[in-house]
C-alpha cells in the first residue's frame, strides 16, 4: 500500500522523544497497513496516499458494510418475540451500521479536518512549553511511545483476526450466500464432515467467487469492529495526555510566564475542538453500540468455555473501559484548568 506524498505540514525533522502526534500516527498508520485507511502518516506529520491503498480500503468497507447490512435485515425478517433480547440484537446491528458509515466518513472525507489536527499538533510541538519528555509522569511518556501503541494495535488485530475467523464458521456464521464453497470451506475448519449439504443456486465460478466474498466480510466486519475500539481508545489517549500534561505544569506555574500558560491554554482549547470536529458523530454511535453489545454478552466470560474468546472478550472490555476512563478523566482535568486559570486570573 505504498503510494505517493499528497500533503505535507512543514519540515521539521522527526524526533524520537515521545510526541502527542505519535498516537495518531500509529493509529492510522495501522490501520493503513491493514487495509481500513486509505492514507498513513508521515514522521514529518504529512498524510501520504494512493490509488491502491484507496481501492483496497474502499473493497474492506464494502465488504464490512454489506455483511452489516445483511445481519441487519436478517434480523429484522425474524419474529420479536416478547423477549426484549430480540429487540436488542436488532437495535445493536442498526447501530453498527451507523458506526461504520461514520468511519467511513472520517477516514474518507475528513482529510481537511485530518490534516488541520496535524497541522496543529504540529504547531504545538513546535514549542518547548509542549515538550512532554520534560515531565516527570512515566504514564505520559509511554502512551506516547511508538512501539507501546503499535504493541496494542498488534494485540488488537490478533484478537480481530481470531474473531473474523470464528464468525465465518458455525455457530456464528451470519451468511449472505448459501454456497457450496462456503460449505467446503466451514467443514475443513471444522475438521469434520456435516450431514448437512448446501445445495447452491449458482455456477462453480460464481459459487466460489460469492463463497469468498462471505468469508472476507466476516473477517472484515469484525477487523473494523476492532479498528473502531483501538481508534476511539488512542484518541482518548490523545485527549488525556495534553490535558494532563497541562494540569501538571499547573502545579508548578509560580515559576511560568502567565502569557506562556494562557497560550497552551488556547492550543489546547483549540486541539479539543479539532478532535470534536472530527471524531463526534463516531464516539455517539459507538458508544450507543458498546452499550447494546455489552447487555447482551458481557456474561460470556462465564459462560463461555473458549479461553481464546474469554481472552478476546476481555480484551475489547479493556479497550473500551480504558477508552471510558481517560475521556473522563480529561474531561474532568480540561474543567479542574479552567476553574484554576480563572480562579488565578481574578488574584
Amino acid at each position: 500500500m505504498y503510494g505517493k506524498k499528497v500533503s505535507t505540514i512543514h519540515e521539521m525533522k522527526p524526533q524520537n522523544s515521545p510526541k502527542i502526534s505519535n498516537i495518531f500516527r500509529s493509529n492510522f498508520n495501522f490501520c493503513y497497513y491493514t487495509g481500513h485507511c486509505p492514507f498513513k502518516i508521515t514522521p514529518y506529520l504529512s498524510q501520504s496516499s494512493g490509488l491502491f491503498s484507496k481501492l483496497v480500503c474502499g473493497i474492506t468497507f464494502l465488504l464490512a458494510f454489506m455483511k452489516k447490512i445483511s445481519k441487519l435485515l436478517l434480523q429484522l425478517r425474524r419474529s420479536h418475540g416478547q423477549n426484549p433480547i430480540d429487540y436488542i440484537f436488532t437495535l445493536k446491528s442498526a447501530v453498527s451500521v451507523v458506526t461504520i458509515v461514520n468511519l467511513y466518513y472520517i477516514v474518507f472525507k475528513m482529510g481537511k479536518e485530518i490534516q488541520n489536527l496535524l497541522l496543529h499538533l504540529g504547531h504545538m510541538q513546535s514549542k518547548n512549553c509542549w515538550n512532554i519528555s520534560k515531565i516527570w509522569d512515566w504514564r505520559l511518556k509511554m502512551v506516547c511511545w511508538l512501539p507501546f501503541l503499535y504493541s496494542l494495535g498488534m494485540v488488537s488485530q490478533i484478537y480481530a483476526i481470531y474473531e473474523g475467523i470464528m464468525t465465518t464458521l458455525p455457530p456464528r456464521q451470519s451468511l449472505i450466500f448459501e454456497t457450496n464453497f462456503h460449505q467446503s470451506y466451514a467443514n475443513f475448519m471444522t475438521t469434520q464432515m456435516t450431514n448437512s449439504t448446501t445445495v447452491s443456486i449458482y455456477p462453480g465460478y460464481l459459487d466460489t467467487f460469492l463463497g469468498l466474498v462471505d468469508i472476507l466480510s466476516s473477517i472484515f466486519r469484525m477487523h473494523v469492529a476492532y479498528d473502531v475500539d483501538y481508534l476511539l481508545f488512542t484518541v482518548a489517549l490523545g485527549l488525556w495526555v495534553p490535558c494532563k500534561y497541562f494540569s501538571e505544569l499547573l502545579k508548578d506555574v509560580g515559576n511560568k510566564d502567565a502569557s506562556a500558560i494562557l497560550e497552551m491554554f488556547d492550543d489546547l482549547t483549540i486541539y479539543l475542538g479539532l478532535l470534536n470536529e472530527i471524531f463526534s458523530g463516531l464516539v455517539v454511535s459507538n458508544v450507543v453500540d458498546v452499550v447494546l453489545y455489552y447487555s447482551i454478552h458481557l456474561m460470556d466470560l462465564v459462560i463461555v468455555p473458549s479461553i481464546v474468546d474469554r481472552a478476546a472478550l476481555t480484551t475489547s472490555i479493556l479497550f473500551t473501559v480504558g477508552t471510558f476512563y481517560f475521556a473522563a478523566e480529561s474531561c474532568a482535568t480540561v474543567g479542574f484548568s479552567s476553574v484554576w486559570l480563572r480562579n488565578w486570573g481574578n488574584e
